[in-house]
């Protein structure tokens, strides 16, 4: 769910940053369901970043981005959900890097 990141990181860029509140449990245990994240706009991300994801025009995910010559593979940290592997092509046409994760706020209740 996209936030509006200046009521959270006021200063921020807009055009550069954007906030979405994580939902679920695939990245667990670093991420949590409610955690705030701050995601840094790009259009492609290195081997290893944690990005924000959108696979064939649906929602947004967040998973670890690992290329490999085979193609593209999208890891969860949670072992109950699967791994995502795309080959160059359906790479190419169905997942979409909307931006690096560079920052996770956790809100205490």
């Amino acid at each position: 769910m996209l936030i509006n990141i200046e009521e959270i990181a006021p200063g921020l860029d807009t055009s550069e940053y954007f906030a979405l509140v994580m939902q679920g449990d695939s990245m667990e245990p670093r991420m949590s369901d409610g955690d705030i994240l701050i995601v840094h706009r790009q259009a492609d991300v290195a081997s290893g970043d944690v990005a924000a994801v959108r696979i064939s025009g649906t929602d947004v995910i967040i998973r670890r981005v690992t290329k490999k010559a085979s193609g593209l593979l999208l890891s969860p940290t949670n072992a109950a959900h699967e791994f995502l592997l795309y080959t160059p092509e359906e790479a190419e046409n169905q997942v979409t890097i909307i931006g690096r994760v560079i920052e996770i706020r956790r809100i205490m209740e």
